[in-house]
């Protein structure tokens, strides 16, 4: 994004991740910035969101956190969460 305010809201909002600059990659582009959140923090911001998103996103977010229950299978922290995803609360 080439607002920062916007990146910079975000980011003070979660109160998570990080900010980044990146360069123009040709003259006639602007600075932009970038956000990210990996791991617990953003399976958490998903948590957030979830209940605005359309239903083709949440099936998005579906997909990505079922996948990372697979990858971390063996950690008993997110048995949870896998619990929640297969509809097993």
């Amino acid at each position: 994004m080439t607002d920062k305010d916007v990146i910079d809201g975000i980011y003070k909002f979660f109160n998570t991740g990080s900010v980044v600059y990146i360069k123009p990659r040709q003259k006639h582009h602007l600075d932009s910035w970038r956000w990210r959140a990996r791991g617990k923090s953003a399976v958490n911001i998903y948590f957030k969101i979830y209940n605005y998103l359309s239903a083709r996103r949440k099936g998005k977010i579906d997909e990505v956190l079922k996948k990372y229950c697979e990858d971390a299978n063996g950690r008993e922290k997110y048995k949870k969460l896998e619990r929640v995803l297969n509809g097993v609360v």
